[in-house]
């Protein structure tokens, strides 16, 4: 019955449609005593629309990337943080010819200068998602548009630095459109291949961080799991 939640859980998110377009913008809403108590991303149809500036926010410091919609860059995926209570962005930045995956956190304040977890020379690197273990440590999954695309997983412990993990995915699997859930000491993978969505399982292991080799998620031993081809997303950048 577990597996086949995730299953549908996965395949809901990804196969996530948007319908017209509304108000564009992305910011952070505060109470009157200055705690988040929403983010705001609004669908649509292209994903650099959703930057557009329309005034939503009360404050310009409240926006994330103001300059978003004039690069091309594409849809940010934004989540909480457990230990501070803050929200943190990743997205699919046009830098060059190119997308590497950026990421910003809300300080209280503002939002944080984008900074790279991604740096591929002449690879573009797409369609981020983020989640959050309790203790704090964020996991950021995309993929990379390769003539065989792979699904990649970099973390972030609370407090230290960004190690990348590697490739998720298969060798010679053409994987896509990745979506992570941090379950306990579980780190859920869904992406699309064509054989259909693969969820794989894995622990990171993490007690050496910052202490020699990077290390790499260890398989939980689950094996993928193969679902049915969920309808294709909307395209992933303009």
């Amino acid at each position: 019955m577990s597996r086949l939640s995730n299953t549908l859980a996965f395949a809901a998110v990804l196969s996530l449609g948007v319908v017209g377009l509304t108000r564009a913008e992305v910011w952070v809403e505060l109470d009157g005593s200055g705690h988040v108590i929403a983010t705001h991303v609004p669908p649509s149809k292209g994903a650099n629309r959703v930057w557009r500036t329309t005034g939503a926010a009360p404050a310009a410091s409240l926006v994330l990337n103001a300059e978003g919609a004039a690069r091309g860059d594409g849809r940010p995926d934004i989540a909480i943080d457990p230990v501070s209570g803050l929200p943190r962005a990743v997205w699919a930045m046009r830098m060059g010819g190119g997308f590497d995956i950026v990421t910003s956190t809300f300080d209280g304040r503002a939002w944080t200068e984008p900074i790279p977890v991604t740096g591929s020379f002449g690879v573009d690197d797409l369609d981020p998602r983020i989640a959050f273990r309790a203790d704090g440590l964020a996991a950021v999954t995309w993929w990379t548009k390769t003539p065989v695309s792979t699904v990649q997983l970099a973390v972030l412990p609370h407090g230290g630095a960004w190690h990348y993990l590697g490739t998720m995915s298969q060798p010679g699997e053409k994987a896509k459109v990745p979506a992570i859930s941090l379950e306990g000491d579980l780190t859920i993978l869904a992406y699309r291949t064509t054989l259909g969505l693969i969820i794989t399982k894995h622990t990171i292991v993490d007690t050496d961080f910052g202490d020699g080799p990077t290390p790499f998620p260890r398989d939980s031993g689950n094996g993928p799991t193969t679902g049915d081809e969920p309808p294709a997303p909307p395209p992933s950048n303009p």
